[in-house]
């Protein structure tokens, strides 16, 4: 029953779809892009489908379009001539912005019976920790264009675009305090390093950290002073 459960949360994941900070990202990129590319993302009304399905191909653009579904830890059994009485497991939820906690238990029900017939032998709930996405910082603010604008002057000709952090990171400890979270490193990553991010070999050139402390030295400068001509 508990593999059944799994497989049918596995196969039948939340829906998704280019909205939200996706949409604004590929908004920002598509006059930027060459080609069927940009026609493409220029024009989701028409090839929305198409864009959609060859993101989702990729776990790291996945994660963009939908709340994730992982499968992570699974307890049954003590010896191994015994049949277990009982099975634990427990499911990753990341949850996309304009998705919640309640919307996600209410997907897991449903999915466990018709998976099962029922959840009676079920025990479903949120693990203590359990939070909701992080608020979206708002991109037409003046701390959102200062941002972009000191992006701009220590990394000349990149284009800046909002995006979507896939990531947990100690930013939920400013929720309450601030509506300007702004998840940004100043890291220069290919596809192969974002595969050792917490991981084996994980790096940063010397040239890049140099950037970053470039990066830093004039976002602090500029936002001081931002902040002392609104005081």
């Amino acid at each position: 029953m508990m593999s059944a459960a799994l497989k049918r949360l596995d196969d039948e994941q939340l829906p998704g779809g280019l909205r939200g900070i996706a949409a604004d990202m590929f908004d920002t990129l598509a006059p930027e892009m060459a080609g069927f590319s940009r026609v493409a993302l220029s024009n989701l009304w028409l090839f929305g489908p198409v864009v959609q399905k060859q993101l989702e191909s990729a776990a790291s653009t996945n994660a963009l379009l939908r709340t994730t579904t992982s499968l992570t830890i699974v307890n049954a059994g003590n010896k191994e001539n015994v049949l277990p009485g009982r099975a634990e497991a427990t499911v990753n939820f990341r949850i996309l912005p304009g998705d919640t906690k309640e919307q996600i238990m209410d997907h897991m029900r449903q999915q466990v019976t018709q998976a099962v017939g029922s959840t009676d032998k079920f025990e479903l709930f949120a693990l203590p920790g359990a939070v909701n996405a992080s608020k979206v910082a708002p991109t037409d603010s003046q701390q959102y264009k200062l941002l972009n604008q000191t992006i701009r002057e220590v990394f000349p000709g990149v284009l800046v675009a909002p995006g979507l952090m896939v990531g947990g990171t100690d930013s939920i400890h400013y929720g309450d305090i601030s509506d300007h979270i702004f998840k940004f490193s100043p890291v220069r990553a290919n596809a192969e390093d974002l595969k050792r991010f917490h991981g084996t070999n994980e790096r940063l050139s010397i040239s890049n950290y140099a950037e970053a402390i470039r990066f830093y030295h004039r976002l602090i400068t500029v936002a001081s002073k931002a902040a002392y001509q609104a005081s």
